[in-house]
């Protein structure tokens, strides 16, 4: 079996590294909830590559890079296999701590994400108030985009959005809302 044709490894695999991101960069300090969302990670082949798209084409900041240990609790965890190097990178915005973060898998052979799944399976959703801009570093980047969609959000204010996927194949949706309403 070639890594990521098991669905269920797969989801092991999206799983195991929210949980790692968590154990490595979580506060103890938590709100009355029960659960608390952390931050959404995506494997990438090719780390500096991807700082073009996350860093430069959505302008998030980059918080901290680290190399995770080489057959770490991440090998078993996330079942990648014991040849990989690991690298793992967190990303804020101006408002939010470290909301993003990015797994850097090498050394393993056919390990092109995107091409063994028909469907993406998540996306990540940001709202930009630099929607145009972020497009226009998009394209810049050479990334396939999809057609723009305008929508209507429960509240009449009309909206704008567009998805494009970076370099390994992870779906991404920018969108804008104008704060008048069509009612």
């Amino acid at each position: 079996m070639r890594f990521g044709r098991d669905i269920t490894g797969a989801w092991c695999l999206v799983v195991g590294v929210a949980f790692l991101t968590a154990c490595l960069f979580t506060s103890t300090a938590y709100a009355d909830d029960q659960v608390r969302f952390q931050r959404s990670n995506h494997l990438v082949s090719d780390l500096d590559q991807a700082f073009r798209v996350y860093r430069d084409v959505l302008g998030l900041n980059l918080e901290a890079v680290r190399t995770l240990p080489l057959g770490g609790y991440a090998y078993d965890l996330f079942q990648i296999p014991a040849t990989a190097a690991l690298r793992f990178a967190v990303f804020s915005s101006p408002s939010q701590k470290n909301i993003l973060a990015l797994t850097e898998v090498r050394g393993v052979d056919g390990l092109d994400h995107h091409e063994h799944f028909r469907f993406p399976r998540v996306a990540i959703v940001l709202e930009s108030p630099e929607f145009d801009t972020v497009i226009r570093r998009a394209e810049g980047e050479g990334l396939m985009l999809f057609d723009e969609n305008a929508f209507t959000t429960s509240d009449g204010r009309p909206g704008r959005q567009r998805g494009f996927h970076d370099h390994d194949g992870n779906l991404i949706v920018v969108y804008k809302i104008s704060e008048e309403t069509d009612k």
